[in-house]
């Protein structure tokens, strides 16, 4: 980093440092350096903390995870995350996370669930975004689908606004969406889903390609959201990448519950504004000397993203209306 001039940091939007420079963010890239002396004693690195240090670094690239390391799995303990990190980047497995049955609200998604996973996909049911929920997201390595079931047994003629108004919410926050019926798929499973497996192949989705230990940070980072920035590291790491169970407190489910609608309103906020204004914005505050330089690196990574139609974290997105709100009290004007 020392060899690189700072335009070019703030051009790229490089960033060096541990987990917590990382919050709420992406890259396409990302190096991770794992190095031990082998001929020194490892201690083993087995506390929660570590756990979500470890899922954080390791599932912050979009396209290519590149691992340095010095000590072998012989040198490290088994239930070490030096360990586990280094036994699945020698040989990824393809991981579908385990499910609950009760969590589908109909049998119609459960039978279009084992389809699509019977075919190696990542799938997720009743996935989380903000206060909506699609029916079954097919995540892949550079991108996801939302797929949603529509049958009159389950969503029926009274549902269809209300789930129409969801998804053009979604789709204006980058989402694409593949819907089905349930009398075409019980007619036919194999011929209604023809169109799914090339919707997936056209966007990138394959089979397996996406298939991790280290779980996805978007519902974990969707509830950490309304994090006070005065909180320490260790507990805003805490608060991020908090690792979802099926045994979350009452309070902690009351506490996402409340935080769904300030959510709701950055991703509305986010969806009116000019996706130029952010590269504009970027260029702006560096002209000017206006913000530190991962600051205006995460303006331009935010351009990126609406610009491809991506869907932006809802911690990246608070972070960028603070970030637009700060310069608008500075003097810049969006026209």
């Amino acid at each position: 980093m020392d060899r690189i001039e700072t335009e070019e940091i703030d051009r790229r939007g490089l960033i060096c440092g541990d987990a917590y420079d990382f919050q709420g963010d992406e890259r396409d890239i990302i190096f991770l350096s794992m190095v031990a002396a082998p001929n020194e004693r490892i201690g083993p690195l087995v506390k929660e903390a570590d756990k979500r240090r470890f899922n954080v670094a390791a599932s912050r690239a979009r396209d290519q995870l590149w691992l340095f390391y010095s000590a072998n799995l012989n040198d490290l303990n088994p239930n070490c995350m030096r360990y586990k990190l280094l036994s699945y980047c020698l040989e990824p497995k393809p991981a579908q996370p385990e499910i609950d049955e009760s969590v589908f609200d109909s049998q119609f998604e459960r039978d279009v669930y084992d389809q699509i996973t019977a075919r190696g996909y990542r799938v997720i049911p009743q996935f989380k975004v903000a206060s909506y929920k699609i029916d079954l997201v097919v995540e892949g390595m550079k991108n996801r689908l939302a797929v949603e079931c529509d049958g009159d047994e389950w969503h029926g003629p009274d549902s269809f606004d209300a789930d129409m108004h969801r998804q053009r919410v979604l789709e204006r926050c980058g989402w694409t969406f593949w819907r089905i019926r349930g009398h075409e798929y019980y007619r036919n499973p194999g011929k209604a889903l023809d169109s799914l497996w090339k919707k997936l192949d056209m966007m990138g989705i394959r089979p397996g390609s996406d298939n991790s230990q280290y779980e996805s940070s978007t519902e974990e980072e969707t509830k950490s959201s309304n994090s006070h920035e005065g909180e320490s590291q260790d507990d805003n790491i805490d608060e991020k990448f908090h690792e979802t169970t099926t045994e979350e407190s009452t309070a902690q489910e009351k506490k996402q519950e409340e935080s769904h609608k300030d959510i709701d309103d950055d991703f509305l906020w986010i969806s009116k504004i000019d996706p130029r204004i952010w590269n504009k914005l970027g260029h702006w505050a560096k002209m000017n000397n206006y913000f530190k330089p991962h600051e205006r690196a995460h303006l331009f990574n935010i351009s990126r993203k609406v610009l491809k139609k991506i869907v932006p974290y809802p911690g990246q997105v608070k972070r960028a209306r603070k970030l637009y709100e700060r310069a608008v009290k500075l003097g810049f004007r969006s026209i």
